[in-house]
């Protein structure tokens, strides 16, 4: 599962002196399903996609990058720089094509996204 491999990232991590970030609270994520809803083509946050903010608030690790919320919707600011969902989502949606696409992170190789 991926908690179990988000746990060897943590250790890994600490081998060098860094921290993942720390999870977002119950409050940030309304506001951020507020923001999202509003402003992308989804009726919904995957509630999968939401459990992993509240286990650790975006990742960048080896290549692989899952966004974080965007610095205005938290109370604290983020440990770890990792893009911002929202600003992210932006930018990948100045090409048309991509706009039926809600985007959750990339990496070297791919976009991880939701149809």
């Amino acid at each position: 599962m991926w908690v179990n491999l988000l746990e060897e990232i943590r250790k890994t991590e600490a081998k060098y002196g860094d921290e993942l970030n720390s999870p977002v609270t119950d409050q940030e994520i309304r506001k951020f399903e507020e923001a999202v809803l509003g402003k992308f083509p989804v009726n919904e946050i995957p509630s999968g996609y939401k459990k992993f903010l509240q286990t650790v608030n975006g990742l960048d690790f080896n290549g692989l990058v899952i966004y974080r919320l965007d610095q205005e919707l938290l109370r604290e600011e983020n440990d770890e720089e990792v893009y911002g969902f929202i600003e992210t989502n932006e930018q990948w949606h100045e090409n048309d094509e991509q706009k039926k696409y809600l985007f959750f992170g990339d990496s070297d190789t791919g976009w991880y996204c939701l149809d």
